[in-house]
């Protein structure tokens, strides 16, 4: 069940109209949940049609799933076996930051996918549906590999969309992950080497027109003789950019089979999206949010190290 509050810029206007912008389906998707009688409002409006008007403060209930052509707008939230709850890192009037779980999709890439952190975010704040241009988003303005786990950010208002997606295309975005890579590396380096897509996998090419600019900035955190726990720090988004970069200096992720890691077939890399700092979309100061480990992966880097890893910033 959707359920949400009339604010005070939505009064006077007509229930069909409201209930499709906030949910992110169409007017005549709204208009068949009116016919068939599964839209419930209080205090009550009398009959509820097309034309009714909202009041201020008026609860809407909307069932779910909500469903219109290959969308799938948002379903009630189950707590998936193994991840607990959503934890939400920030939430303010414009944006919600969670902790992306490992082994959950960021958004639904075909019709009736469900289970995905978007599809759980849009069950709890439906308005982040409503906000991106494509309710399957769920609001959220960047995505994180299915095995990638950390800081995912979600607008609440189109507003804020907007502004978190040209954050995002001028590169005014801070990326912090967490790698545990093959090997020892030895201190500090920066990769610069451009990147071009095939069949799902990145390349370093820098004779492709196609090829796009990356950078990747990387400091040991810890180190043992076999196994190196690195932070890669950058400011674009190309994709698979840190395992390409780190792969072709002989560094690949611990269980990244794409990207040639040894005596592995799996494609379950050991990333995680530590921090992000951005713009607030609505003053523009800097914000940062940082994103705990999950204990499994932390279990699993603490015994490949052989020490503990760093709980701080």
């Amino acid at each position: 069940m959707i359920e949400f509050t009339v604010e005070e810029h939505e009064v006077g206007q007509r229930i069909d109209q409201v209930v499709a912008k906030r949910i992110g389906v169409s007017v005549n998707e709204v208009r068949r949940l009116l016919e068939a009688g599964k839209l419930r409002v209080h205090p009550t409006l009398g009959t509820l049609k097309k034309s009714t008007l909202v009041k201020l403060g008026t609860q809407v209930q909307v069932p779910t799933p909500v469903k219109e052509g290959a969308r799938v707008v948002a379903e009630t939230y189950v707590p998936v076996p193994g991840t607990g709850a959503l934890e939400v890192l920030h939430r303010d009037e414009a944006i919600l930051v969670v902790n992306k779980p490992l082994g959950m999709a960021t958004h639904p890439l075909k019709a009736g996918e469900h289970g995905t952190v978007a599809n759980l975010l849009a069950a709890l704040h439906p308005e982040c549906a409503a906000a991106s241009t494509d309710p399957r988003d769920g609001g959220f303005v960047h995505r994180l590999d299915k095995q990638t786990s950390g800081v995912l950010v979600a607008a609440r208002t189109r507003a804020a969309y907007e502004a978190l997606r040209a954050s995002f295309s001028t590169h005014d975005v801070d990326k912090v992950y967490w790698a545990l890579v093959h090997g020892r590396l030895p201190g500090e380096r920066t990769i610069d080497a451009p990147l071009v897509t095939r069949g799902g996998v990145a390349r370093i090419d820098h004779e492709d027109p196609r090829a796009l600019d990356a950078k990747t900035h990387v400091r040991v955190l810890v180190s043992s003789d076999h196994y190196t726990l690195v932070q890669a720090k950058t400011s674009t988004g190309r994709m698979h950019q840190i395992r390409a970069h780190l792969a072709s200096i002989g560094h690949p992720l611990v269980y990244d089979g794409r990207y040639g890691a040894p005596d592995s077939e799996r494609d379950d890399a050991q990333l995680h999206a530590r921090s992000l700092s951005l713009p607030h979309p609505v003053d523009g100061w800097v914000a940062g949010y940082t994103a705990p480990l999950p204990p499994l992966r932390l279990r699993l880097f603490e015994a490949l190290l052989g020490e503990k890893v760093p709980t701080g910033p």
